[in-house]
């Protein structure tokens, strides 16, 4: 074993370390010396990696909030797009799911909202990003958004599954807060942004199914937005013919 594998095992562990005691702060230093030790940034991208599959859900509920925020002062804007876009590629995305797109933007439900970094692909909206909502209470935001989550996500695989001929894994760990495309009942293109809305089942433990139907408006942020606004809503008709 080379001297790098050897530090980047030895780091990944304390990276596991920092997860068991909720240190957050831990594992961004250890992003920096990580960052600052390997010569080619691709061997970052796959420290980050592992560090992502230690636990996707335990990343996504717990650590997302203090990755988003301080990642952007180890790289630089472009360099974080290409690290996320590469993970989604290696970990997240199904067979014949392609990134068309990458922005920084909005996605807004009723009054909450995500901000962050928008990954556009033919089958849904993935954002990596931070919630945030004028006047509502944390926790409120918080069961709102578990609420919302869990019933997109289990409508997105559902759907997949029915769409797809071969599933190397219906459990597919995603980097990021996934939006639909498909059931979608209205749409509308604005000058900058994309309206739409979608009806989705949602089972419960009950095993009662319900459809719920979800407001959504995806905001790009940049000169280009008008353009990008464009993209998305081509995007999400195509993609929602080909669910249908």
């Amino acid at each position: 074993m080379s001297y790098l594998n050897q530090y980047l095992e030895n780091k990944l562990n304390e990276a596991k370390n920092h997860f068991q005691k909720k240190d957050f702060k831990g594992i961004i230093n250890i992003y920096g010396e990580v960052i600052n030790k390997v010569d080619n940034i691709s061997a970052f991208h796959d420290f980050f990696g592992e560090t992502f599959m230690i636990d996707p859900n335990y990343f996504m509920e717990k650590f997302l909030d203090t990755y988003h925020r301080n990642i952007t002062k180890l790289l630089d804007l472009q360099q974080v797009f290409d690290m996320e876009a590469n993970i989604l590629q290696k970990y997240s995305l199904y067979e014949n799911e392609k990134i068309t797109a990458s922005f920084q933007g909005e996605v807004q439900i009723g009054g909450d909202k995500m901000v962050g970094r928008i990954y556009l692909t033919s089958f849904r909206l993935i954002l990596i990003g931070t919630s945030w909502g004028k006047g509502v209470s944390m926790v409120t935001k918080s069961l709102v958004g578990i609420v919302i989550a869990k019933s997109i996500q289990k409508s997105i695989v559902r759907n997949l599954q029915a769409k797809l001929d071969e599933f190397t894994d219906v459990n597919l760990p995603c980097l990021g807060h996934q939006y639909p495309m498909f059931g979608v009942q209205k749409i509308k293109l604005g000058k900058a942004s994309v309206t739409y809305k979608v009806l989705l089942e949602s089972t419960y433990d009950s095993g009662t199914i319900k459809k719920n139907k979800y407001l959504l408006r995806v905001l790009p942020h940049g000169k280009n937005r008008g353009e990008l606004a464009k993209l998305v809503h081509d995007t999400i008709i195509e993609a929602d013919k080909n669910f249908s």
